[in-house]
Formats: structure tokens, sequence, C-alpha cells
């Protein structure tokens, strides 16, 4: 008899501790600071009003910032599997490389030494981020990110949250 009383408040501990839980992680998950969106995995996003510094970049779910864009002239130098390099009218030197080089080549632009360019990005961190590249001698051209500066191969800028 005692066996039976102990296991039955073994089992109503286990049970009001998952039922504790679950209350918990529902609250977590309707919290407004979380931006009323249930993420999944845990993951929040802080949707509150950006930061007065207008050159930070703009958490995912915070789009409400977009940056001036600059375009600049140039010519690809060098063209690999790996980078594009185009030197701009001042002389200076514009690499693409990485994963945006990567998902320039996934949405077929193409380049080859010579071909004249315009890259269009904003100035982030003194770095250059690239917006969009065109090819004007080939006319291909590629967005890289959205107006917010979120990848386009990120899944979100393409889906415009």
């Amino acid at each position: 008899m005692l066996k039976k009383i102990i296991l039955g408040m073994v089992v109503f501990g286990l049970l009001a501790v998952l039922g504790i839980g679950a209350m918990i992680r529902t609250m977590d998950r309707t919290s407004t600071y979380s931006g009323d969106q249930g993420q999944g995995r845990g993951r929040a996003y802080d949707t509150r009003a950006p930061a007065a510094d207008t050159s930070e970049l703009p958490r995912w779910g915070q789009q409400t910032q977009t940056y001036a864009p600059t375009t600049a002239l140039g010519v690809v130098v060098s063209v690999n599997e790996e980078a594009l390099t185009v030197k701009l009218a001042d002389d200076s030197l514009v690499v693409i490389e990485g994963r945006l080089w990567r998902f320039a080549q996934e949405q077929k632009f193409s380049a080859q030494a010579g071909d004249q360019v315009k890259v269009t990005g904003f100035s982030y961190n003194n770095k250059f981020e690239i917006v969009r590249i065109e090819n004007l001698t080939n006319g291909k051209i590629v967005q890289l990110r959205n107006e917010y500066g979120q990848p386009m191969w990120s899944g979100r800028a393409r889906r415009g949250e």
C-alpha cells in the first residue's frame, strides 16, 4: 500500500513539473517582447524601434530602416569560382567573395575580365556591403540584398519579412 502511495506521488510530481514547464514556455512564446510571432526553437527577435544610430543594420524582423544606396562603375579585373574583383574609377578594388559570390553564381550571374559592371551597395562599419551587381557588357543582373540590407540567400529577405 505504501508503495502505491509513493508511486502516485512521484507520478503526480512529474505531471505537475511538466504542466508548469508548458505554461512557462507558452507565456514566453506569447510575450510582446518576442514579437508575438512565435519564431520557434526559442529564437526571439527584438522588434522594438531601431537604435538612433542609423548606421546599425536592422535585426531580423526589424525592417524599419532602409539604406541610401551608392552606385559605382568599374571593370572586372579577375574572376574565378572563389571571387570577382572589380576595379572602380577611383582605382579602389571591390572583391565579391564567399557566400555573396556563391549566391550570385547560383543566380546565373556571370562576368569575364574586362567586363564593365555597375555595383550598388551601402557603407556599413567602414565596409561596402554590396546589394546589386549589373554586368553592363552582357546584361546580367543579380540582386544580393533587399532594401533593408538582408541577404537574399537567407530566406527571410525573399519572403519580405
